[in-house]
C-alpha cells in the first residue's frame, strides 16, 4: 500500500532575487526601450543571473502607452554585456480597473480585491518566460490564442488554499 503525502508550494532556495526601488526620475509615458534600460540597471544592481526574469514594476501613473485598453503586462528579451536579458513590464495594474484584474474576484481575506491583478499578471508573464525564454516562435508553446498564459488569459481565475494560507 503506498502512503499518500502532500507537498506544499515553497520558496526554492534563490527563486526570488529580492526587491529594489530605483529612486531615478520616472517618464511619464515610458517607452519599451526605457523599461529595457531599466532592467539593465536591474541587472548592474543585483548582478547577472542567466536564468532570471528581471520584473519592473512601474509606479502609479507611470505606464507605457497602450497599457489598459491594449495590453496589461509583457516580457520581452534585451542583452546586457552582450548576454540575453529577459525581463518583464507589469504597470500598476489598478491603474487599469478592472481591464487588468482590479476586482476581479474576491481576495484572500489579506488583500485587496483592487489589486488582484497584480499577481494574476505577474503569474501570466512568468509562465510564459518559462515556456518562450527567448522568444522564438517555433520552439514556444503556442496554440489557439497565442502564448500559454494568453490562451488562458481571465479563464477560470480563482483564489487556492494550500496549507493554510489562500493564494
Amino acid at each position: 500500500a503506498s502512503s499518500a503525502s502532500r507537498a506544499y508550494i515553497t520558496n526554492a532556495a534563490n527563486q526570488y532575487g529580492g526587491t529594489w526601488n530605483d529612486d531615478s526620475a520616472i517618464p511619464k509615458s515610458p517607452t519599451d526601450q526605457q523599461v529595457a534600460v531599466e532592467a539593465q540597471r536591474a541587472v548592474k544592481h543585483f548582478g547577472y543571473d542567466a536564468n532570471g526574469i528581471y520584473v519592473i514594476a512601474t509606479a502609479h501613473k507611470h505606464s507605457e502607452s497602450g497599457f489598459g485598453p491594449h495590453w496589461c503586462s509583457y516580457h520581452n528579451l534585451s542583452s546586457y554585456e552582450s548576454k540575453s536579458l529577459i525581463y518583464d513590464n507589469i504597470p500598476y495594474m489598478p491603474d487599469a480597473g478592472k481591464l487588468c484584474g482590479a476586482k476581479i474576484i474576491d481576495p484572500p481575506s489579506d488583500e485587496s480585491a483592487i489589486d488582484e491583478g497584480v499577481t494574476i499578471l505577474a503569474g501570466h508573464e512568468y509562465g510564459e518566460v518559462i515556456t518562450d525564454p527567448f522568444f522564438l516562435n517555433n520552439a514556444a508553446w503556442i496554440g489557439p490564442g497565442g502564448e500559454i498564459g494568453d490562451a488562458c488569459a481571465w479563464h477560470n481565475i480563482a483564489n487556492e488554499t494550500f496549507g493554510k494560507k489562500t493564494y
